[in-house]
């Protein structure tokens, strides 16, 4: 018995100690496999050790990258999986998420659960897609080369995503040719996002002049045009509030100290009367000189200028825009720079219009902003390059 139960010791120790041989010489030869991969991708190597996994982390460009290992569970089982992480150079809009669409997301989407369609006839049906400001979302994904490179999700694992600024693909195995692969094209990715981020609100600020600068959920620009301060700022909401931009213009001594906002009902809260049944019934004036401040408003020049018109469109179609003593402000739901663009030219045209009725000196027309509507058409090459693909 005794020699019966010794032999089952010495047969079990000998499985154990052939099993921990065998894993160790896996992962002599996984550590070999990615300390060349680091060495060809200019990445930071760890090895892995007996109850740690191997990682790689560096840069590649400007893109920050992590590569580790994980082990997910099947059944009684576990599947490791590679894990490439590659963490965006620049903001993305906020709460962006991307996941692979599963039997789950279709039910929970019946129940008003968030899904962003892009009108893209491929992605849409595989692609959930969240965020706080979905028009901002749109923007950044009709961007060509974030499209194309979209379609990478749809070739890695179920689950790979982006979320928290960073783009995750997670492969099983850890097979070297598809680890490089997914480097390149997560990198790929991140530097597109990153430019179709950026693109819009550079172009913004050449055409505008204004100097840009990015605060955490926020985009502001700041500048003089035309000899007017201007100060705009888009700001992603928090809670129940959505996206808001507010531009503000300081206008020049010489003009009547005016307050002109939106009247609260229709036009029987007082106020200066212009003489004009539409713009007396929609918004409201109060003036210290309402000699001055009615011979501005309602002489030749306003008519030859189309002061009524400007003041519309910027104090009743912008609601909560004002007239505040020598500051403009214009106020809008939205954060995109086409957003953004808009309310700069429509709050210009008022105090342009104001400027030049007053004769404190002559002003040009703002260019007409590039609207999303300008951009190509995305990418049905990529699309059929997938398509070949499946």
């Amino acid at each position: 018995m005794l020699l019966a139960a010794g032999g089952q010791f010495f047969f079990i120790g000998g499985i154990v100690a052939l099993v921990a041989w065998l894993s160790h010489r896996a992962r002599q030869r996984q550590n070999a496999r990615w300390a060349a991969t680091a060495a060809r991708e200019g990445l930071n190597f760890t090895p892995g050790a007996f109850m740690t996994a191997p990682r790689m982390d560096g840069l590649r460009g400007p893109v920050g990258v992590l590569v580790t290992t994980i082990a997910r569970s099947a059944g009684k089982s576990s599947i490791p999986y590679t894990v490439v992480t590659l963490q965006c150079p620049v903001a993305l809009p906020p709460g962006l998420q991307i996941t692979r669409e599963g039997a789950g997301d279709a039910l929970a989407k019946l129940f008003g659960g968030q899904d962003i369609e892009l009108g893209d006839p491929l992605l849409d049906p595989k692609l959930r897609i969240k965020g706080l400001d979905p028009e901002a979302v749109r923007e950044v994904l009709a961007w060509p080369a974030v499209r194309e490179r979209l379609y990478v999700l749809l070739q890695a694992s179920q689950h790979s995503r982006v979320e928290a600024g960073r783009i995750i693909l997670e492969e099983q195995g850890n097979k070297d040719l598809q680890l490089e692969r997914n480097l390149a094209e997560g990198a790929a990715l991140a530097e597109a996002l990153a430019e179709a981020v950026q693109a819009p609100w550079a172009a913004l600020a050449a055409r505008t002049g204004l100097v840009l600068e990015g605060s955490g959920g926020g985009v502001d620009l700041r500048g003089e045009i035309d000899g007017l301060r201007v100060e705009a700022r888009a700001q992603v909401g928090r809670g129940d509030a959505g996206p808001q931009t507010v531009v503000r213009i300081t206008l020049p001594e010489g003009l009547p100290r005016m307050g002109i906002s939106l009247s609260e009902r229709g036009g029987e809260s007082g106020g200066l009367r212009l003489g004009d049944p539409v713009l007396d019934g929609l918004v409201k004036v109060e003036a210290r000189d309402d000699q001055a401040a009615r011979a501005l408003l309602t002489g030749p020049a306003a008519q030859a200028a189309d002061l009524h018109g400007k003041l519309l469109a910027v104090i009743h179609g912008r609601p909560g825009s004002v007239l505040s003593g020598r500051e403009l402000r214009v106020l809008g739901p939205g954060a995109t720079a086409d957003h953004v663009g808009a309310l700069i030219d429509e709050g210009l045209a008022l105090a342009r219009a104001l400027v030049e009725v007053a004769g404190l000196s002559p002003v040009a027309e703002a260019p007409r902003a590039p609207q999303a509507t300008d951009r190509p058409d995305p990418l049905a090459a990529a699309a059929a390059r997938l398509r070949m693909r499946s």
